[in-house]
């Protein structure tokens, strides 16, 4: 004979016991989950750092002499001044270039001259020792265009970088609205990013130019470029950032002497996370 009564009663108490693991669970998962987002709140305040970084790259294929180029520079503001940074504590200065910030007809600018800046070709050959394939520089005499194996460096390039910390998120979204750009710059409009992206990122293009005067041969080419971030980064279980990104780049051909009209372009990054 079965006691009904007996197993109603066994029945409910598994429920309660199930019942009373399902809330414990539930509450653990709760404080678990708050913790982790305690302690992520907290490595996201104490990790978040902004700063600038301006950047000049110069190269060219040719010798160039009694060379001064005029180049966009951001304009100096009260957190900081970027173009003077670089002629002070710029790295990777090298070569026989001289770094000045200027005043010209068109606003502040950085320049950078030299009296010659030589060109000597280099040329290399692929060949494999022990197994393995390796690089290696021969003379000019031996070089064949036309052997695969052999290659020619023709050309010299310098780049300048400095990074100034700052004590204030940076706006990565409307950087007009305060923040340093690359000068001089007009009619600033909205444009298509040159790279499919985040739907959070706005392009826009202006008008910005560059000055170059020297003597070279009329294949000289010369590659130019600019660029300047406004980033703001945090380490929440990995690095993650938002940023503004301003560049002028210009190739110029053959002797110069004046002013070279460029087109300018502006990145932004509109999903900007304010820290806490």
């Amino acid at each position: 004979m079965t006691d009904e009564t007996g197993e109603s009663w066994l029945a409910d108490d598994r429920r309660r016991v199930a019942l009373g693991v399902v809330l414990a669970v539930v509450v653990l998962l709760a404080v678990v989950i708050g913790a982790v987002w305690l302690y992520s709140g907290h490595l996201y305040r104490t990790s978040y750092e902004s700063e600038y970084t301006y950047e000049v790259t110069l190269a060219t294929n040719g010798t160039l002499t009694n060379a001064t180029i005029y180049l966009p520079v951001p304009e100096a503001t009260d957190t900081a001044d970027l173009g003077a940074a670089a002629v002070e504590r710029g790295t990777n200065q090298s070569g026989p270039l001289a770094y000045e910030a200027v005043e010209t007809e068109r606003g502040p600018m950085l320049a950078v001259s030299a009296a010659e800046w030589t060109v000597t070709p280099e040329y290399y050959q692929f060949v494999e020792r022990n197994g393995r394939g390796e690089r290696v520089e021969i003379p000019e005499s031996e070089y064949d265009p036309d052997d695969p194996s052999m290659v020619v460096n023709d050309t010299r390039s310098v780049s300048v970088a400095v990074t100034v910390p700052v004590d204030r998120s940076v706006d990565t979204g409307t950087p007009w609205a305060g923040e340093p750009l690359l000068r001089p710059r007009i009619d600033r409009r909205p444009s298509d990013c040159g790279s499919p992206g985040p739907e959070w990122r706005e392009c826009y293009a202006f008008d910005a130019a560059v000055y170059a005067s020297y003597d070279t041969t009329s294949d000289t080419e010369v590659y130019a470029s600019t660029t300047l971030y406004g980033t703001n980064a945090w380490w929440v279980f990995g690095w993650s950032y938002d940023e503004y990104r301003d560049d002028v780049t210009v190739t110029l051909e053959g002797p110069k002497d004046g002013w070279t009209d460029a087109t300018g372009t502006l990145e932004t990054d509109t999903d900007q996370r304010e820290p806490p």
